[in-house]
C-alpha cells in the first residue's frame, strides 16, 4: 500500500510505502523447520537443485527451479512423513525398551 504524503517544504511529494503481510498473496514455498532434522533432506534439495537445467535469464531460472523444487519436496515430504504417528510410537517403544534393559543391568 502506498500513500502520498503532503508537500511541506519542497515541490516533491513524499510517498509512504507499507507492506501488510496479510495481503502479500500465497506463500511461494513452505518450509517445515523439522525437515532440516530428517536424514537426507539437505542432500535431496542439493541434488534436485543441481539436476534442474533451466535456460533463460536469472529471475526466470530461479522461479522455475523453485517451482520444480517445490513439487519435488511435496513428494519427498509425503514419502518421509507417512505414518508419522506410528513412527513416533515405535521410537517411544524402542526408548522404553532400552531404558528397561538399562534398569535391569544395574
Amino acid at each position: 500500500m502506498h500513500i502520498a504524503l503532503p508537500r511541506l517544504l519542497s515541490d516533491h511529494c513524499p510517498i509512504l510505502l507499507t507492506v501488510d503481510e496479510a495481503n502479500c498473496g500465497p506463500r511461494l514455498n513452505r518450509l517445515l523447520k523439522y525437515w532440516y532434522d530428517l536424514p537426507g533432506y539437505k542432500e535431496f534439495v542439493n541434488e534436485k537443485w543441481q539436476k534442474f537445467q533451466i535456460q533463460g535469464w536469472g529471475g526466470f531460472v530461479l522461479k522455475e527451479k523453485l517451482k520444480l523444487n517445490k513439487d519435488s519436496l511435496k513428494l519427498w515430504h509425503q514419502s518421509h512423513t507417512q505414518n508419522l504417528v506410528g513412527k513416533i510410537n515405535s521410537a517411544k517403544d524402542r526408548i522404553l525398551g532400552w531404558m528397561l534393559r538399562q534398569r535391569n543391568k544395574s
